[in-house]
């Protein structure tokens, strides 16, 4: 009798989805990128990480993995953002909220976000490792109420008065300038 020792080298095929909350967004309004990561084995997928790239002109105003995954803004460079899960089972997925704003500047383009997927395992099939999702960017959509109020009503002759000037944005864009 005899034995032959066989190493088993696990490989994990992951792949990554985006999705965009909106494709048209006005400047000043939140858009929503929901990214998924998924494993579909046949070994569990450990030091998964998902590094996406910003497009120009955005403000990021949250982050938030699932599944104990923990995220990083400008990582591993400005304008990325990297997330990690110490392991991502077979058949199984987790996700991440990126809530961004694009800002005045990119009114009139389309802004590109791009995701890429890695694991410490081989992938055999690599080419679904990557995504994107596009928006355009229209003017911002603002409405502004202004109301002007006096302090004393009916003024006297020779009086000073004092007027309250509010000013209202009831969006949905943030306003600028």
């Amino acid at each position: 009798s005899s034995s032959v020792a066989i190493e088993v080298i696990p490989n994990a095929d992951v792949r990554v989805t985006k999705t965009p909350s909106l494709t048209t967004v006005p400047a000043g309004q939140n858009l929503t990128y929901i990214i998924t990561a998924l494993n579909s084995g046949p070994s569990a997928a450990d030091n998964a990480t998902v590094i996406d790239t910003l497009p120009a002109n955005v403000t990021v105003m949250s982050i938030t993995p699932a599944g104990g995954g923990t995220c990083l803004q400008n990582t591993p460079t400005t304008g990325k953002i990297q997330c990690k899960w110490a392991s991502i089972g077979s058949g199984s997925s987790q996700t991440v909220s990126i809530v961004v704003r694009a800002t005045q500047a990119a009114e009139g383009t389309t802004i590109t976000n791009n995701v890429a997927m890695s694991s410490d395992y081989v992938d055999l099939t690599p080419g679904d490792n990557t995504a994107s999702a596009s928006a355009t960017v229209t003017p911002a959509v603002i409405d502004l109420i202004v109301q002007k109020k006096d302090a004393v009503d009916p003024i006297a002759k020779t009086t000073t008065e004092v007027y309250t000037i509010t000013v209202e944005n009831s969006g949905p864009s943030v306003a600028t300038n």
